[in-house]
């Protein structure tokens, strides 16, 4: 069972359902993934998703990735994909698998730049988010290119455009 665990600050309130929309896009990568025996088991899976601000995302991006700067969203995983592998035959009772936390300010100039809506946006930050907290990376191209090809699925799976052909 997969336990989400989310935090919002009030600028990101609005008409957006947002534990419903991480819900149905953890569960898609999830299912897409190398590891899509975490839907089915019955032990908890937590994860933990953050909606903040640039200024903490700033923060933990300097202190975590000496990188000087915001982002978009950060993926801290807290179990390695080795210890991933080896639940599907030896569950436990809890897997902690990490935390995300995504930048308001971020995340909406680039929904806008992109002219779709915040909500398939944000929808593919977590797709791409929970795919980190997986294991899966995107440094090099072959890497790359197995990631960008779960995200394109799962979001098409969710009736979302492929965000790599936007502008």
């Amino acid at each position: 069972m997969i336990e989400i665990d989310l935090d919002i600050i009030p600028q990101w309130t609005n008409d957006n359902d947002w534990l419903s929309l991480s819900r149905q896009s953890i569960d898609e990568a999830i299912k897409l993934s190398d590891y899509n025996f975490l839907n089915a088991i019955n032990n908890v899976v937590s994860i933990s998703v953050s909606l903040s601000d640039n200024e903490k995302v700033h923060a933990l991006n300097k202190q975590y990735r000496d990188k000087d700067k915001p982002t978009n969203i950060l993926s801290f995983p807290m179990v390695e994909p080795a210890e991933l592998d080896g639940l599907a035959d030896h569950p436990i009772p809890e897997i902690l698998l990490g935390d995300m936390i995504l930048s308001y300010e971020i995340c909406t100039a680039e929904a806008k730049a992109k002219h779709i809506s915040l909500a398939h946006h944000y929808q593919h930050l977590i797709v791409h988010g929970i795919l980190h907290l997986l294991g899966y990376n995107h440094i090099k191209d072959d890497e790359a290119d197995i990631m960008q090809s779960v995200e394109i699925l799962a979001l098409k799976n969710m009736g979302i455009e492929n965000p790599y052909e936007k502008g």
